[in-house]
């Protein structure tokens, strides 16, 4: 694996939405967290990327960030806060 994104999206008023995506660009796992009253996203960076197992490690992360976390996210996304 070299590169990756977890990307989540609620159904809202018959449109998807992005919630919360993580991805590999820029070489680093980094995360944007959308709201639904804000044009823009929140940009938290997980962890630099300087080898293959990087990636891998951040794709496990990203992984219980995306579904563990899932309910806060739609939570934060929907109150706009």
């Amino acid at each position: 694996m070299l590169d990756f994104c977890l990307l989540a999206q609620v159904l809202h008023d018959g449109d998807w939405w992005n919630v919360v995506k993580v991805d590999t660009c820029q070489n680093e796992v980094h995360a944007h967290f959308y709201y639904r009253t804000r044009t823009y996203a929140d940009r938290e960076v997980i962890k630099p990327i300087t080898c293959l197992n990087d990636v891998e490690s951040g794709y496990q992360l990203a992984e219980i960030l995306v579904i563990t976390c899932w309910s806060e996210h739609v939570a934060r996304w929907r109150d706009g806060i």
